[in-house]
């Protein structure tokens, strides 16, 4: 028998190297500081035909976001085509950025949109001359709210919104799925545009409440809306139709029965449920019953699967409502807002009444 090697030496190696790359990973993970990560995306730049034109137009967005982001003690880290990616050490540098963007007037002529995310991100440097590049899943997290914001909006994460002394100027706008993320999240929006609500609203409103005040009288008193009805957005759990603009949301490209076939066929149903939530989506259906509350009324809509569609409406819709007969044929565009057990949800609900010759 030939002489047996002994590998004391190499286990005690083994040990060695496990016990260091174990201090590695410890360290690596310590690294990880609190940061504010802020996109910054300028709008439909791209439709310009004329490359010297659309390069100093971009060229003078760029200059003048980098300028107040160091200013408000910000880290442009890159530029990517026509939009910046910044990063603050808190939310307070983050917010005076985008009061500056907002007051600046050479960037009033720009339609542009911002997504802030606060959390935990690892600093890597490719290069020495290069600033700390933050990675890991808020980053990620940031990059997908991203396109749910339209030109003129600022939209954040629940994470972002906590970290404000004064949250009011964030609105929710409800949740939303994100790929690669497990459970919806809720957005919140503020906008960089300041817009009178009243003024804007007054041609709208007057012709509205004129015919409310013709039906005034002993038994009936005629609906009144208001600005805050059509822009109040974080009270209670129905959201108007007309909130939906102001978000770049993408539809789904099914009918109810092809999205059901989706869902049947997925090996996690749950898990792909909520890829769906925040999409929006345009289906037929028949009117089946409905019930209400203080808050809103769920319209149960039958779309030809063994699941049934609720509509989340305002209480003011509730003289339409009472008005429907049982089979009636109904056309809704809204948000999928949520779905338990199949049953979809549809919030920021417009809702018609469909030619009897449509089909689902």
């Amino acid at each position: 028998m030939g002489e047996t090697k002994n590998i004391d030496g190499l286990i005690a190696s083994q040990t060695k190297e496990k016990a260091e790359l174990l201090a590695i990973g410890t360290e690596i993970e310590s690294s990880a500081t609190s940061i504010v990560v802020a996109f910054v995306d300028l709008a439909e730049s791209t439709q310009m035909k004329q490359p010297a034109v659309w390069l100093g137009f971009v060229f003078q967005f760029i200059q003048q976001v980098d300028q107040l982001a160091t200013v408000a003690e910000g880290t442009v880290v890159k530029r990517i085509g026509d939009e910046l990616m910044v990063t603050f050490n808190d939310v307070q540098a983050s917010e005076r950025f985008v009061d500056s963007l907002i007051a600046e007037p050479v960037l009033q002529t720009y339609r542009y949109k911002i997504a802030l995310d606060y959390g935990s991100a690892y600093p890597l440097r490719f290069k020495e001359n290069l600033p700390d590049d933050p990675y890991g899943p808020m980053v990620d997290r940031c990059a997908r709210i991203a396109k749910y914001a339209g030109a003129g909006m600022v939209i954040c994460t629940g994470e972002y919104r906590n970290q404000l002394g004064n949250p009011a100027a964030y609105l929710s706008m409800g949740s939303f799925a994100l790929r690669g993320f497990r459970n919806p999240e809720e957005l919140f929006a503020r906008w960089l545009v300041k817009v009178d609500s009243e003024e804007y609203l007054k041609p709208l409103l007057g012709a509205m409440n004129e015919e409310a005040s013709r039906i005034q009288g002993y038994r009936v008193v005629g609906r009144k809306l208001t600005t805050e009805f059509v822009r109040e957005f974080g009270a209670g759990r129905v959201r108007p139709f007309l909130a939906r603009e102001l978000l770049n949301i993408p539809k789904l490209p099914y009918s109810p029965r092809e999205f059901a076939d989706v869902v049947r066929r997925a090996v996690n149903v749950e898990e792909k449920e909520h890829e769906f939530i925040g999409y929006f989506v345009e289906w037929e259906g028949t009117f089946e019953s409905f019930t209400r509350d203080k808050s809103g009324i769920d319209l149960t809509l039958e779309v030809g699967t063994p699941f049934p569609v609720i509509l989340v409406l305002p209480l003011s819709n509730l003289e339409i409502v009472k008005a429907l007969q049982k089979g009636q044929r109904l056309r809704a565009r809204g948000v999928i807002h949520n779905i338990v057990f199949r049953i979809i949800w549809l919030n920021y609900v417009d809702l018609e009444i469909a030619a009897e010759s449509s089909r689902a």
